[in-house]
């Protein structure tokens, strides 16, 4: 109802309880967490097609002398 609605706490602007300090830095850890994930999950992809490019024996091989 309109009333309830009214009685919401972004209406009545009831601030939270959580200092925005503490969720930015929530919200960076949870930002890096998930870069890390995503570089994780690269470096896996890429080393499963190298590996069935290998055992293929195809020229999209990598040469390893670096």
């Amino acid at each position: 109802t309109a009333d309830a609605l009214l009685q919401h706490p972004w209406i009545t602007g009831v601030v939270s309880s959580v200092p925005l300090k503490t969720a930015v830095q929530e919200l960076k850890r949870f930002n890096a967490r998930r870069k890390f994930k995503a570089a994780v999950k690269t470096v896996q992809a890429t080393a499963s097609l190298l590996g069935r490019a290998r055992t293929r024996g195809s020229s999209l091989a990598v040469d390893n002398t670096v």
